[in-house]
């Protein structure tokens, strides 16, 4: 265990006027991080858990400042969300072993007499990390609560924390467009979540839950998101991409039970329109190729356009063809350039080769 400072027998510090850039009319902790680590860099197989049998561990953390390892907690509160088990929460003041500047103070309303009793981080490190387990690390500007949690660990000699990171605020960029700010008070009062004690480590972690809640229910009806990889993958996606990514998976959502058949498909608008009829010796990987990244700019144009798919599997790849040249010149569909000015009489030619 690190050695132990013994902060009750420092002097005060005098008060301190100097605050922090002011946001929506209050003080806001701001950062700039170092780093802004891409969730693909932790993907581990808790992210491919259905959302409704996810585990989420939401933390805010209060600080002597901005820089994490040169900065040291001083609060942290913890909701920890677990299907079928509600939320469990948990608080505590952090001794720093250093004085707290007099602009934290005013912002937190946390000074040197509060944390003075209080462990430090090393004595309570274990009971912080059996949060983490299993869970997806959420927070409000992500990356400061991270680095800071991380640089925590490390000196109560814990080994290289590494978790899977959700950033409400990032949540919001995407599916909250129409609200200028994304600070925590602003997504609350438009989300209308009651935050009875702004920045105090709990209250805010509490409200951050809660909107994370709400988000998700946004995220599911807007994007159509199904597991922790489309949640964490949506938070760093721009939202006209987005759209087109998440609205191609609904899709094809189930193309594992799509079979490696031939037969015909049916792209379909949503005036139940078909606007795409194509033909393939094998179903499922015809229309995977529809739905990847290096799809043809084709195929992209008639994913965002519709709304629905259907299959029709066949006997043979031929009487797939013959089929959708025949279902080509009835329906019509927009996409289609080729069979729709063909006749309707069909011939089977055949050589022989002496």
């Amino acid at each position: 265990m690190a050695k132990r400072l013994v902060l009750k027998k420092l002097p005060l510090p005098s008060p301190d006027n100097s605050t922090p850039p002011d946001m929506d009319g209050q003080s806001e902790l701001l950062y700039v991080p170092v780093v802004d680590e891409p969730a693909a860099e932790y993907v581990t197989d808790k992210m491919n858990v259905p959302l409704d049998q996810a585990c989420f561990c939401v933390v805010d953390v209060e600080t002597t400042g901005m820089r994490a390892g040169t900065e040291r907690v001083i609060e942290i509160g913890i909701v920890s969300m677990a299907p079928g088990k509600g939320s469990e929460t948990y608080s505590s003041f952090v001794n720093p072993g250093k004085l707290i500047p007099g602009f934290i103070t005013k912002i937190t309303g946390i000074d040197d007499r509060m944390v003075r009793d209080a462990p430090y981080f090393g004595e309570i490190a274990a009971k912080v990390q059996s949060y983490f387990q299993n869970a997806i690390f959420v927070a409000h500007n992500s990356q400061f609560d991270y680095s800071f949690i991380r640089a925590e660990f490390q000196q109560a000699g814990m080994g290289n924390f590494q978790a899977v990171q959700l950033c409400t605020r990032r949540l919001a960029s995407r599916l909250l467009p129409e609200i200028k700010s994304k600070s925590l008070r602003s997504i609350a009062e438009h989300l209308q979540i009651v935050n009875p004690a702004a920045h105090r480590a709990l209250s805010d972690a509490q409200t951050t839950a809660l909107a994370l809640k709400k988000m998700i229910r946004i995220a599911v009806e807007k994007f159509q998101i199904a597991s922790v990889k489309d949640l964490v993958e949506l938070q760093y996606m721009p939202t006209a991409r987005a759209s087109k990514i998440f609205k191609a998976k609904k899709i094809g959502a189930d193309l594992s039970g799509i079979p490696q058949k031939p037969g015909v498909y049916y792209y379909i608008n949503r005036k139940k329109k078909v606007i795409y009829i194509g033909k393939a010796k094998s179903l499922r990987e015809r229309l995977r190729s529809y739905l990847g990244p290096s799809a043809p700019r084709k195929a992209q144009k008639i994913v965002a356009a519709a709304a629905q798919l259907k299959i029709e599997p066949t006997n043979s790849e031929l009487t797939a063809l013959l089929t959708e040249a025949e279902l080509i010149k009835r329906a019509n569909p927009k996409h289609n350039v080729m069979l729709k000015d063909y006749n309707d009489k069909y011939f089977i030619r055949t050589s022989q080769s002496h």
